[in-house]
């Protein structure tokens, strides 16, 4: 009758086993609680290392401390590096949709306004009469 009352030692383990991984899974894909400025940067930053460089993801702590009070100036330069536009927000998947294509429009500039190619300096090479 004892026994009837504890689990069986190899069901416990199994079904720890599948809480253990089933956790894994959800925090995963839990959101993150964003408290501070610091933490919302920080998530920020993470988002742009994930989709573009994830092996500096062990790196964010770090820089984090660097540039402490200056988290803005940090996202700015990893947005600049990866040649992401700072004025959007890459935690959100809807801020990656222009982002993952293979190449970007090149028809228009920032401030929307159609580039022209450049014009060429007059003669051949290096400016040199042709």
């Amino acid at each position: 009758q004892e026994s009837k009352a504890t689990p069986e030692p190899e069901r416990a383990g199994k079904a720890v086993d599948a809480n253990i991984d089933g956790g894994q899974e959800e925090a995963a894909q839990a959101p993150i609680k964003v408290e501070t400025k610091e933490d919302f940067w920080k998530v920020q930053v993470e988002a742009i290392y994930r989709k573009r460089n994830p092996y500096k993801l062990g790196e964010v702590p770090g820089l984090m401390e660097k540039y402490k009070g200056k988290e803005m100036q940090l996202y700015c330069k990893v947005c600049k590096r990866y040649d992401l536009d700072p004025k959007k927000l890459y935690a959100s998947e809807d801020a990656w949709a222009d982002e993952d294509k293979d190449v970007k429009d090149d028809d228009a500039d920032a401030d929307g306004n159609t580039t022209a190619p450049p014009a060429q300096a007059p003669g051949g090479l290096l400016g040199a009469p042709a």
